[in-house]
């Protein structure tokens, strides 16, 4: 069998040097190839700002109260852009962010409802609202995640959540162990 020259059987390993991919754009020590053969600048926004706040203690959900999410420890805060006094993650630049929040409610019972939702505070919108109910489980966990378009240097975004007990007025916790939230910018 012949082996034919635009075959790809043969050929010696780094035989094909980067002038014979007849790719677009221009190959530095700051670009990579993409798929579709052209050269591509890698971005030095992703993953920029990230932050992964949690908390030492439950913190308690008082019943029909909207309660913002305050995490009082850091794991990862780069750029100090999550305040553990207030809860609010401000990038202070213009770009799209990744953020998610995950809430573990102590000791929900069948008439309980418990929701969560991630705030962007120029408009207050509401991004990846989930809500629970009846569900009488000790550690339930509510999760939502956002792609939110930062359009104000002062623009910050923040977790809240809410919680109707029992009907009876029963208070709930951000449970310690099993809430937090975080994000990072994407583009």
């Amino acid at each position: 069998m012949a082996i034919l020259k635009n075959t790809t059987l043969g050929i010696n390993d780094d035989a094909v040097t980067i002038a014979k991919l007849s790719a677009t754009g221009s190959p530095s020590s700051t670009t990579f190839l993409r798929g579709d053969n052209s050269w591509a600048t890698a971005s030095s926004e992703a993953g920029k700002y990230a932050f992964y706040a949690g908390l030492d203690t439950n913190l308690n959900v008082p019943y029909n109260t909207v309660t913002t999410f305050v995490g009082n420890e850091t794991y990862v805060n780069d750029g100090s852009k999550y305040s553990t006094s207030t809860g609010r993650y401000t990038p202070a630049e213009v770009g799209k962010y990744f953020v998610t929040f995950i809430w573990c409610v102590d000791n929900q019972t069948t008439s309980d409802m418990t929701e969560c939702w991630i705030v962007l505070s120029n408009n207050s919108t509401r991004f990846g609202q989930i809500r629970q109910g009846g569900s009488n489980a000790s550690g339930v966990h509510l999760s939502t995640s956002a792609i939110i378009n930062i359009t104000s240097t002062s623009e910050y975004i923040s977790c809240v959540g809410y919680q109707a007990g029992g009907g009876g007025g029963n208070n709930r916790n951000f449970r310690a162990d099993m809430t937090w939230f975080g994000g990072y910018k994407i583009a």
